[in-house]
């Protein structure tokens, strides 16, 4: 039996530079800096990932200029990274909140491993502007910090010249799975308060894009849920509660794009993540369904409101190479 976990540790951790975020681009005050006619800025972009991944993405663009550079603006936002079934037998890994922190306790910093893909919950952080040409371009980092990283101490003595004694401590970090740094580079083409078009170049090949509409008020989908997940041939009946998160205060006025989802797949056996829901009829999950091993379900798939369901498909799986796809088919009780 698998004993209890704390719901969404990490990601409580990581909220608070992301409501101090929001709180920025609320504000969104003006540099001064003249902007095309067809700016990004204004909308909630309500996002369809396309390319070697699907998913679902909410972006907001700010007049804030970063600090690093007056011609260059922030970005932000949230995503659920779901690689595509032809992308089986590729390298990825999981990730289910925004916080830079494992259960394990210190980590290093997360190197660029290229060719790996993300996949599950990603918060957006980037810069946008302008090229010579009043092109709309930018860019954004994903990252998952390195993952079951054990601390080692060792204490070693030995004596000086003068027969003093020094003691040295050594401390370090192995990790079994290395973090991931992806850097994604975008041009777009906007008009202005109606349609979004961003490609992205990716260190792990193809072009990744998003697809955005201004986001609009949704019908509230909190309450209780079922599921029905099917994996390697098995059938699996599970029961969730979904929530209001309060990650969507990185999206205000609009209150019912992002929920918290607890639920199980058997008695002992609860999970946790999110669940993120779209104007253009998707809905897409992440959840930590084993946490002592780093299993993340991550899928997407369409949504019809007026019965209250979705047929989503993805993976859950460690990180690693992309083998277990699964499909999760759920509806509100």
């Amino acid at each position: 039996m698998k004993t209890k976990f704390a719901l969404l540790p990490a990601l409580r951790r990581g909220l608070p530079r992301a409501v101090e975020l929001a709180a920025v681009l609320a504000c969104g005050s003006f540099t001064g800096h003249a902007l095309a006619q067809n700016s990004p800025v204004g909308p909630v972009w309500d996002c369809l990932l396309g390319g070697p991944r699907q998913g679902l993405a909410y972006l907001v663009f700010a007049t804030n200029a970063t600090p690093d550079s007056s011609n260059s603006f922030l970005l932000a936002g949230l995503e659920i990274l779901v690689p595509n079934q032809s992308q089986q037998g590729q390298p990825a890994i999981g990730r289910n909140d925004g916080s830079t922190e494992t259960r394990t306790g210190t980590t290093p910093a997360p190197v660029n491993t290229p060719g790996s893909q993300i996949f599950g919950t990603e918060p957006v952080f980037g810069n946008w502007g302008y090229d010579s040409s009043g092109r709309l371009v930018g860019n954004f980092v994903e990252s998952v910090p390195a993952q079951q990283c054990t601390t080692n101490v060792s204490i070693v003595t030995t004596t000086n010249g003068n027969g003093g004694t020094i003691v040295t401590t050594n401390i370090t970090v192995d990790c079994a799975i290395p973090g991931v740094t992806n850097v994604l580079s975008f041009t777009g083409k906007v008009v202005q308060n109606t349609r979004l078009n961003l490609v992205c170049s990716t260190p792990f090949g193809n072009h990744v894009t998003y697809r955005g509409v201004p986001a609009k008020l949704l019908p509230d989908l909190s309450g209780s849920w079922q599921g029905v997940k099917k994996q390697k041939q098995q059938t699996t009946t599970e029961f969730f509660t979904m929530t209001p998160s309060i990650l969507s205060a990185l999206f205000l006025p609009y209150t019912n794009l992002v929920y918290d989802v607890t639920g199980s797949s058997a008695p002992g056996f609860p999970y946790a993540g999110i669940a993120i829901v779209s104007g253009q009829k998707k809905m897409a999950f992440t959840l930590s369904t084993d946490p002592t091993n780093d299993v993340i379900r991550a899928t997407v798939g369409p949504l019809n409101f007026n019965k209250v369901k979705a047929n989503t498909r993805g993976w859950e799986q460690a990180p690693g190479t992309l083998t277990s796809n699964v499909t999760f088919n759920v509806f509100r009780n």
